[in-house]
Formats: C-alpha cells, structure tokens, sequence
C-alpha cells in the first residue's frame, strides 16, 4: 500500500519533468524557424552552423537535434545525408513556404 501511495505521489513530478522536455524542444523549433525567418541561417544550414552562434534555447546538441527532428516531422525542413568520406553530415534545407 505504501508503495502505491508513493507512485501516486510522484507520478504528476515526473510528467511535469517528462513534459518540460518537451515543451523544450518545441520552444526550441519555434527558436530555429524564428532564426530561419530573420535569414540568420542560410536556406540550407546544419547542426554546426546552428549551435555555433549560441542562440538562447539552442545550445543543447540533444535539444536542437529533437526540435530539427520534429520540424523535420512537420514538414517545415527535409534533410540530406552527404557522404565526406568519414561521418556523414546531414543538410537541412528549409521549405520554401517558410518564407511566404
């Protein structure tokens, strides 16, 4: 019973905590397409070039790399993988309804 009790006491911390991170990497797409808007990133940028100007919001590799994905998902960027003979870098490339 007490251990019951205990799961039903942390549960809403941890979806508060779970649902933060969340909100982070919305914040954060909404932060990458106001960049994209402002043309302080080219039409086609990668992650170095984002995370390189330490914008607010949009130091954390995990964060910024969740919120591409999730721009990525929504249609707003399409992303390339170029082959450089060591690791592979991936390209985004904005659509060009972003800037209608």
């Amino acid at each position: 019973m007490r251990a019951l009790a205990w799961l039903d006491y942390l549960k809403p911390h941890a979806l508060r905590v779970y649902g933060s991170r969340r909100n982070d990497t919305a914040k954060a797409a909404a932060r990458i397409l106001d960049r994209l808007r402002k043309r302080d990133l080219p039409e086609k940028f990668t992650v170095h070039q984002l995370k390189r100007p330490c914008w607010s919001g949009l130091t954390d590799g995990d964060t910024i790399k969740a919120a591409l994905a999730m721009l990525v998902d929504h249609g707003w960027l399409s992303e390339s993988e170029i082959e450089t003979g060591g690791r592979p870098r991936v390209d985004y490339l904005t659509h060009p309804k972003l800037f209608t």
